[in-house]
């Protein structure tokens, strides 16, 4: 085998392995822990769930909510994710995922979208009704036995905000609203210069192929 071979191979295994173990979607789950209560999420109630990453940049794929029944329905319940505002959630909503307006009938709720969170920071599982008169019940427990992959941690505290769109946040109870998580790891910097080092390696030995050839 070639020099040149042996380059191509050794590199494109090494950043193909690297580059698909972080781009595999995983989880942290509290979902599992016994329910102790809900919270009431309505018009002038928005209900915010903290959780921190590790050390690590990931892309947020999807929430999923444990709720119950609700007391009445109406729509308009919306699932935003905030960043921290010294403690709290801020004003700034990095997204409003895309799931049921609706859940009346509770069960496990899962929310969709994008959003790119930055390492060893804390963000904010949003949860309000934006206009009418809907009450959503939204399920509370405790975080001590998470599940999953991702080594984030689900805090054992929520927030809540008495105005519509949650403007002033304040801190409400140490049992933490039952959730999980779905997100996908960002590749490092250097996973990516792995990866183009392994396709330039590649262009090379395909042109030293076609040269080799069209001399046979």
């Amino acid at each position: 085998m070639s020099r040149k071979l042996t380059c191509v191979l050794v590199l494109l295994t090494a950043c193909g392995s690297q580059l698909v173990h972080e781009a595999r979607a995983e989880s942290i789950s509290n979902l599992g822990e016994p329910i102790t209560g809900f919270t009431q999420v309505f018009n002038t109630h928005w209900v915010a769930q903290p959780f921190t990453l590790d050390n690590a940049n990931y892309n947020l794929n999807s929430a999923t909510l444990g709720m119950t029944t609700a007391t009445s329905a109406g729509g308009n319940f919306v699932v935003q994710i905030r960043d921290d505002a010294a403690g709290s959630p801020g004003s700034t909503v990095l997204a409003t995922l895309s799931g049921n307006s609706d859940p009346f009938a509770g069960g496990l709720q899962t929310y969709s979208g994008s959003v790119l969170l930055s390492a060893n920071q804390t963000y904010y599982v949003v949860a309000g009704v934006t206009a009418g008169g809907a009450n959503y019940s939204w399920n509370g427990g405790f975080s001590d036995n998470q599940t999953g992959t991702l080594a984030w941690n689900i805090g054992d505290q929520q927030f809540s905000s008495p105005g519509t769109a949650g403007v002033v946040w304040s801190f409400s109870s140490t049992i933490a609203n039952l959730i999980s998580l779905d997100a996908t790891p960002v590749p490092e910097p250097g996973t990516l210069s792995i990866a183009m080092i392994g396709l330039a390696c590649a262009g090379t030995f395909a042109a030293y192929r076609r040269r080799r050839n069209s001399t046979i």
